[in-house]
């Protein structure tokens, strides 16, 4: 489950392209920090109201594909946000956490999914189960 909803997303969002507070205000005012405040509206510049929507699936991204992403960070110097916009991706922590795991383990960091197993072996294994049935 999320910690925010889409509306409250929406709301805070609104309420501070209205002009009428800052982001440390806002933030301050619904008990939230300012750093993901700028996240949501920056995505819904970018993405309208869809930048603020949580994904129900959970999509699942080629090695190949987070390689581009993260060679694209590294040659243009973007941020996180930056890169997660220019490849229409509207989490910059997904971008985050490919990175820290490639630092900290390379390329079969980016094999993996987010529970840390190896997507070959995974599907493998699935596929083995459901023979036997």
């Amino acid at each position: 489950m999320t910690k925010y909803s889409e509306e409250f997303k929406l709301m805070v969002v609104q309420e501070y392209l209205s002009g009428s507070l800052g982001y440390r205000s806002i933030a301050k005012k619904y008990g939230v920090d300012d750093s993901p405040l700028r996240r949501w509206v920056r995505a819904f510049k970018e993405f309208g109201s869809s930048g603020l929507s949580v994904k129900k699936t959970k999509q699942i991204y080629s090695v190949q594909f987070k390689l581009d992403v993260l060679n694209f960070m590294k040659r243009t110097g973007a941020s996180y946000q930056d890169t997660a916009i220019h490849f229409n991706l509207n989490d910059p922590t997904l971008v985050a956490s490919w990175y820290h795991r490639f630092l900290k383990e390379g390329i079969e960091g980016l094999q993996k999914n987010q529970r840390g197993t190896r997507l070959c072996l995974r599907n493998k294994n699935h596929q083995r189960r459901t023979k036997k049935k």
